[in-house]
């Protein structure tokens, strides 16, 4: 989810998020996924293919799962990460993907490095660790509207895990989360569903910024807007 919520808060959003499991990257497939193969790489490669990172626009890839990549395919991905050119599998020409990274893992990663499952240098490459995040957490960070886009979700994430490792806690809880970001989550509870009485209410509370309350009830402003008119609610009404 949290992969979900960075991509489509980003100006990458306008294209899919693309999704690897961690597990399909095999050593010997891991080149030809990412990078493509071409014609005559090998006996079954009767046309060029492209790998997933082939676009000509920046892209998200959620690796997902990273525990279960295998050793020998840690290398390439380093490569990947470190922005080193890729060519396809039996191909000359190199290219260097615009990609930013997202890995998901259900366990940490200095953990991983300890049983052996993960490189240290892999391990090391700059990053936000997040360990699993609580349901009631994960509705807050759904329901909030983050006016600020992706770098404020970034900031809430790295200010919710220094709330839980302080308090020892191996997931990150509501408690741990902003006033701000959990308040709306409260808000949204109390308003719901949008009916008259809750959208005039949410309007006092707010203001009258619209793009607030569309973030409350999870809809566009077009929505209040054309509510407002059907319940024939005005400021000064």
């Amino acid at each position: 989810m949290v992969a979900v919520e960075l991509h489509c808060l980003s100006a990458r959003s306008a294209h899919p998020l693309v999704r690897i499991p961690a597990a399909e990257l095999k050593s010997e497939l891991i080149q030809g996924k990412l990078a493509g193969v071409v014609q005559g790489a090998f006996t079954s490669a009767n046309k060029d293919r492209d790998g997933l990172l082939v676009t000509d626009w920046p892209i998200d890839v959620f690796l997902d799962d990273i525990q279960d990549l295998p050793l020998d395919s840690q290398g390439y991905l380093l490569d990947c990460l470190d922005g080193k050119p890729l060519r396809a599998e039996g191909g000359v020409k190199t290219f260097i993907p615009d990609v930013r990274w997202i890995i998901g893992s259900q366990e940490s990663l200095a953990a991983l490095v300890l049983a052996g499952k993960l490189r240290r240098d892999l391990a090391a490459k700059e990053h936000l660790d997040v360990p699993p995040i609580g349901a009631c957490a994960m509705e807050a960070l759904l329901a909030y509207d983050w006016p600020e886009n992706v770098r404020q979700l970034e900031s809430v994430l790295h200010y919710a895990l220094v709330m839980a490792t302080a308090s020892g806690d191996k997931a990150i809880l509501a408690e741990h989360l902003p006033a701000e970001v959990v308040c709306m989550q409260s808000i949204a509870t109390t308003y719901a569903p949008l009916d008259s009485e809750a959208l005039r209410r949410a309007l006092d509370a707010n203001d009258w910024n619209t793009k607030k309350v569309a973030g409350i009830f999870g809809v566009d402003r077009r929505t209040v807007q054309r509510k407002k008119k059907e319940f024939g609610i005005r400021r000064d009404g």
